[in-house]
């Protein structure tokens, strides 16, 4: 594609996701030993090491992190680290967000380092700082589940129908198998680029698809309707809005290939990611996930309750019994795949719904939440009240709110057949689920009270 196709914007994107690949290229090497090396492994082997390297995460934050200084101060190696890891708090969000500093060691070096920034699907974004134990045990464990997949090194792999720029950017990441990796956008663009787009894409012939599942229906869709020559991936790996079985269905009989979901947090990476069964593995030889009840007490195997999850590898800001929002149980059996890593159902949380309209039409949480963001905004909502009226709740921070641009925005996006409106709210205008945390999307009766707060409707 000729670089004048790029909009200044997207050149600045590409010269920055260059940069950082070519600091995730210096890890490869270090991924790639701790991927050879860990070869086959059995359970016990796998509790073992998790044991030592949580013994290493809770001795390092007790010496080095300001805010488990206190709670940590009895623990000493050698005894039982996951005893010791079950008597601290919980911790949650809102913690992280006014506890940043004290969350972070002492001994941290920046230039070794990765800041990243949650996407604020459970409500607001959060700041969260990777060390290159984090990373490169994370480079490993998607060299291992690649494997898995059928993919070894220099495989191509198509991320799909990006929103953050538009056009076509090319590179190689050695972090993740010395991977070609091509990302297109379409924002912005007519009928008639994104067509061309999707032609770039298919003569790409990507070994992997790897996006939102909404990106890769949009393809498969895309592809349904085109004239050009069909994909063959080994693969499609979706991750981050919940995977619904038509989806799946969809993109196994346009691609004809194996569609393996993961879950995961931006604070954490991959938690777990489906086999070849259809069932979630945690990725243990870096995670450790607990199930607590709705007062924080452990719950056995194949309860029920809230998941909790634990790094044992970011030692630059230690998250230890992280509140995810999320409900799952772990199994109680092992998987017939014979992986020794525990597998997690998921039963209620992280599922971006779609808006259901009246004309039968879907659209996505996921693209509504996205459109909302590009504004300046630090929290909100999208509340359903019938499928012809949606509501659009912000926090008021103080600063300036454009209520008309961003209800704008989303009625583009909805369509004429739905009334939107757009809301500055207080913290007691969101309304709460049952699991006691924001949640970015939730459907409500018509009767309904609004909360009081200037509003524009459109």
């Amino acid at each position: 594609m000729p670089a004048q196709s790029y909009a200044p914007a997207d050149a600045e994107v590409q010269a920055n996701l260059y940069s950082e690949m070519d600091y995730m290229a210096t890890l490869f090497p270090r991924a790639y030993e701790i991927h050879q090396s860990s070869g086959e492994i059995t359970a016990g082997e796998l509790r073992k090491m998790q044991g030592e390297l949580l013994s290493g995460q809770l001795a390092n934050a007790r010496d080095l992190v300001p805010f488990y200084r206190e709670s940590l101060a009895a623990y000493r190696s050698g005894t039982d680290a996951f005893s010791a890891l079950s008597r601290l708090p919980l911790l949650d969000k809102a913690t992280v967000r006014s506890s940043m500093i004290d969350l972070c060691s002492d001994d941290l070096d920046p230039a070794t380092c990765r800041s990243a920034r949650t996407s604020g699907t459970s409500g607001i974004p959060l700041r969260i700082l990777h060390d290159e134990s984090h990373l490169i045990r994370l480079h490993a464990a998607r060299l291992r589940y690649n494997n898995e997949r059928g993919l070894r090194t220099h495989y191509k792999m198509l991320m799909p129908f990006q929103n953050w720029f538009h056009g076509w950017i090319e590179c190689t990441d050695a972090s993740i198998g010395l991977a070609r990796v091509a990302h297109f956008g379409t924002p912005g663009l007519d009928a008639d680029r994104v067509a061309e787009l999707v032609a770039k894409a298919t003569a790409f012939d990507p070994d992997m698809i790897f996006g939102h599942p909404s990106q890769c229906v949009q393809l498969a869709r895309a592809l349904q309707t085109s004239s050009s020559t069909r994909m063959n991936p080994k693969v499609v790996v979706t991750f981050g809005e919940r995977l619904l079985p038509a989806a799946r269905a969809l993109m196994a009989d346009v691609f004809q290939a194996r569609v393996a979901d993961t879950y995961g947090m931006r604070e954490f990476g991959t938690i777990a990611a489906e086999c070849v069964e259809e069932q979630y593995h945690i990725t243990g030889e870096r995670l450790w996930v607990e199930v607590v009840d709705e007062d924080g007490s452990l719950l056995d195997d194949g309860q029920a309750g809230e998941l909790v999850v634990t790094n044992l590898t970011n030692q630059a800001m230690p998250l230890l019994r992280y509140r995810t929002g999320d409900i799952g149980a772990l199994a109680t059996e092992p998987c017939p795949c014979g992986s020794p890593h525990k597998t997690l159902k998921l039963l209620e949380g992280r599922d971006l719904p779609a808006i259901e309209l009246a004309n039968g039409r879907s659209v996505a949480i996921g693209v509504l939440t996205r459109t909302v963001r590009e504004h300046p905004v630090e929290r909100f909502q999208v509340v359903q009240y019938a499928p012809d009226r949606v509501e659009i709740r912000l926090a008021n921070t103080g600063e300036p709110v454009d209520l008309r641009a961003i209800a704008e925005a989303v009625a583009r996006v909805t369509g004429p057949s739905v009334a939107v409106s757009a809301r500055l709210v207080t913290t007691d205008g969101f309304v709460g689920s049952r699991l006691r945390k924001h949640v970015d999307a939730i459907r409500v009766s018509e009767d309904t009270p609004t909360p009081s707060g200037p509003v524009i409707h459109v």
